[in-house]
């Protein structure tokens, strides 16, 4: 919804605020480093470097490639939380 302003469970041709969306890149930036600063936990996760919990998915598709309508369908191939990866984690 962040990006395109839409229920993605919505089959309605209108959408939410449709000028306030933000481009897809910008939507990942504010999930991942802006929500950890938003905790107050940026120095220890918000994106990957040496001596942060390593916490993030694997897809198998490229978000930035593909529609933004069909990415709440991706399943992670694989999640890692703290450095440990496992597919027991996928729903």
């Amino acid at each position: 919804m962040s990006v395109t302003r839409k229920e993605y469970d919505s089959n309605e041709p209108h959408k939410i605020l449709p000028t306030a969306g933000l481009p897809l890149e910008e939507a990942i930036i504010a999930y991942t480093l802006n929500g950890a600063k938003q905790l107050g936990l940026s120095d220890e996760i918000g994106f990957l470097l040496a001596g942060k919990k390593a916490n993030f998915i694997i897809l198998e598709e490229n978000l930035i490639k593909m529609k933004v309508e069909e990415i709440h369908e991706i399943v992670p191939y694989s999640v890692y939380f703290e450095g440990v990866g496992s597919k027991e984690l996928v729903h």
